[in-house]
């Protein structure tokens, strides 16, 4: 792919006072092809969140540091799905695994706000696995310059059937007198 660049495109969400991101490669030749890539994977996340979800911004930049040329889109809308009126908690994930022809796979973990009544024992239930598949995966692996973090072409994408669970406020935290990095002698 002569005159490609890999670029890392940000999409932010919010909800319910909390915000979080999911981060995708795209293989384009210039910032505007880079957003257009961007701007469809944005409309396949819209199609699986909830209408609760506010999209906010997609930042665009290269994936080598220092090349400089990035840009922050603003975003407008929500999240096509109804909201739903007993919701899970948001670290309540469902993850989608991207498997390129060679090396390890990329995941993506989607903070759907799933209703109790679609995730019965941990196992969200196939109609909205369904859903998922349709409404994102399909629509992801038909975008040609979406691409993992070494710029390969996925040739296989699922969506795992339990929920996973990851923090939302994920922060470093220190004890007084304890620095990271340097240590005193």
């Amino acid at each position: 792919m002569s005159g490609m660049t890999l670029w890392i495109v940000d999409i932010r969400k919010t909800w319910d006072g909390g915000g979080w991101s999911n981060v995708y490669h795209v293989n384009a030749g210039n910032l505007a092809a880079a957003i257009t890539a961007g701007s469809s994977i944005v409309a396949a996340e819209k199609a699986v969140h909830s209408d609760g979800v506010a999209f906010v911004e997609m930042e665009v930049r290269p994936a080598l540091l220092g090349a400089g040329g990035g840009t922050v889109v603003a975003l407008s809308g929500n999240g096509a799905v109804a909201f739903p009126s007993a919701v899970l908690a948001p670290f309540v994930t469902a993850r989608c695994v991207f498997r390129p022809n060679t090396g390890k796979p990329s995941q993506k973990y989607l903070r759907l706000c799933l209703d109790e009544s679609s995730v019965n024992g941990r196992i969200i239930e196939a109609a909205r696995l369904t859903a998922i598949t349709n409404n994102y995966l399909t629509p992801l692996m038909a975008i040609a310059a979406f691409v993992d973090p070494q710029g390969q072409a996925f040739v296989s994408a699922t969506v795992r059937q339990g929920v996973q669970q990851r923090q939302t406020k994920r922060q470093r935290t220190s004890r007084p007198g304890f620095k990271r990095g340097w240590v005193p002698v």
